[in-house]
């Protein structure tokens, strides 16, 4: 088999999930709560090759279809997971929920603010800024030189050195994503553990736990308006 009809033949595979799975995600929300007008539904979807040639395409494809079958927003992610399971392919659901955005008197977009506590510790504030970057979030992170990482001091040796969590905060709606390294470690966010890319929506306030070889982390997050925290 030629590259080309390889690329072509996974592409297919990826349209044949991509397909099933809204399908099954919006027959399954209007079974429970009807149409969510206005929401926004976070989309992950998971390959283990590249699909740049039809990226655009899935966008399309899933932000017609939540539109038509929901009525909501969708905001599509795509994740290279080259140790995937079979088939391949998977595409992961989360409805995020409504976040109000708040700017100053001069029109000025307000960042949102996360806030960490560990142990007792003093907390440890970010601000967020409306950007659709993902920010990675752990111990000692370096920055890119352009946005600051969410990273914690050295000393708090019980949280992962490397960024096993991301965070992103855009049009108005804030995020966790589960970052492909360490995978020996479980990474639970308000209780649920994430696969890799997985994204799972933020809430006012939030646990984030680590856990491996039995030993487990917890932080506690809050998000919000600088003078809510």
């Amino acid at each position: 088999m030629s590259a080309v009809t390889g690329d072509r033949t996974y592409e297919a595979l990826v349209w044949r999930v991509v397909n099933a799975r809204l399908k099954e995600y919006c027959d399954e929300v209007l079974l429970h709560t009807g149409r969510t007008p206005g929401r926004t539904v976070a989309v992950t979807v998971l390959t283990n090759r590249s699909l740049a040639g039809v990226r655009d395409d899935v966008r399309e494809r899933v932000g017609d279809f939540l539109d038509r079958d929901l009525g909501a927003v969708a905001d599509v992610d795509f994740t290279v997971q080259p140790d995937l399971d079979p088939p391949g392919c998977a595409v992961h659901f989360d409805t995020l929920p409504d976040v109000v955005e708040v700017v100053d008197v001069e029109g000025v977009r307000t960042p949102l603010w996360l806030r960490l506590t560990y142990a007792g510790m003093k907390p440890w504030s970010f601000a967020l800024d409306s950007d659709d970057v993902w920010i990675p979030v752990g111990r000692n992170v370096p920055g890119d030189g352009q946005r600051p990482p969410v990273s914690l001091p050295d000393y708090v040796s019980a949280v992962p050195r490397q960024p096993l969590l991301h965070i992103r905060y855009w049009q108005g709606v804030a995020s966790w994503r589960r970052s492909p390294v360490r995978s020996r470690y479980a990474v639970l966010v308000d209780g649920q553990r994430l696969t890799h890319g997985q994204v799972h929506p933020c809430v006012s306030e939030g646990t984030i736990e680590y856990v491996v070889s039995g030993d487990r982390t917890r932080l506690v997050y809050h998000l919000g308006w600088e003078a809510e925290l």
